[in-house]
């Protein structure tokens, strides 16, 4: 426990030789996951309950103007990484995080997205 009561593990390889991380803004993970995308060399997973294809990972966007998701995921397709997508199919009457979209959106970037 650190001394503000944070039970979150230190950040880089922990106890366990995991490189899990608990990160507290979007701003620095935003940043992890764009050079995560960006370092990848086989295969990307990624999953959630709401992806947005348009989100730009790096703000001020106007100087990150290549830092959008679907670009930066078409650049890794464009290098052979196979990209797995894991969307939510939310019922449209409860949420209208619009799924469907994502989905049409992802699978237009390349052949090795796969959603």
């Amino acid at each position: 426990m650190e001394c503000f009561g944070s039970f979150a593990p230190i950040r880089g390889l922990t106890e366990d030789r995991s490189q899990a991380q608990w990160f507290v803004d979007g701003q620095a993970t935003f940043e992890a996951i764009a050079t995560s995308i960006q370092d990848a060399k086989l295969e990307i997973f990624i999953t959630g309950w709401w992806l947005c294809p348009e989100l730009y990972l790096r703000r001020p966007f106007d100087s990150f103007s290549t830092s959008r998701l679907d670009s930066l995921l078409e650049e890794k397709a464009n290098q052979g990484v196979q990209i797995y997508v894991l969307l939510y199919k939310e019922v449209s009457l409860a949420l209208k995080i619009n799924s469907l979209y994502s989905m049409r959106i992802l699978l237009k970037i390349h052949e090795n997205v796969r959603v």
